[in-house]
């Protein structure tokens, strides 16, 4: 009484098992960066590094200008993700894109770590929260859908996640921060 799907249980998604390869690979890559090159710079430098350092201080932020500066650094990662997703096949582009977000992942939770033990992986968190939901959402929906879907359609999806992110990175993050001040 077989109906022929017994296999179908242990069937492995290919695609996706690459896909979090990419991602972990990026992360384990970034961070072996950092504590193999760069951890001396990091440590000697640890006031430019440490976001729990710029927490601690008395952080005042002029959104406005933080709009302007983040448009700008947001605006060029944005072009980025366009040129890969526009260049490269869509196995190709998810695969770059992922094991670049892993790379700065790591490298980032890396530094945190060095510069403040366990608080900088907390302080970390609360510098990427809440714009990071619409970066990553942004992305992750480009690549699950480039092939599927209307290209015009993915990039104003993926432009207006960007947009979203830049306003809450600097009006929302930027009041955040002012009140979890440690």
């Amino acid at each position: 009484m077989s109906s022929g799907k017994a296999g179908y249980l242990f069937e492995i998604d290919v695609q996706r098992t690459r896909m979090w390869l990419c991602l972990v690979a990026g992360v384990i890559l970034g961070s072996l960066f950092i504590n193999l090159f760069m951890d001396e710079i990091v440590k000697n430098n640890i006031s430019t590094y440490s976001f729990e350092r710029m927490l601690t201080g008395n952080l005042v932020l002029n959104s406005s200008e933080l709009f302007v500066y983040i448009l700008g650094r947001r605006g060029v990662q944005f072009i980025l993700v366009v040129i890969i997703l526009l260049l490269f096949p869509a196995g190709v582009s998810r695969g770059l894109l992922l094991l670049t977000l892993g790379g700065i992942l790591g490298a980032v939770v890396s530094m945190q770590v060095i510069c403040s033990g366990a608080k900088g992986i907390l302080s970390f968190l609360l510098v990427i929260f809440p714009q990071a939901i619409c970066y990553l959402g942004g992305i992750f929906y480009s690549l699950y859908t480039w092939k599927r879907k209307n290209h015009f359609g993915v990039l104003l999806v993926l432009f207006g996640s960007f947009l979203l992110g830049i306003v809450l990175e600097s009006f929302v993050n930027g009041k955040l921060l002012n009140f979890f001040t440690f």
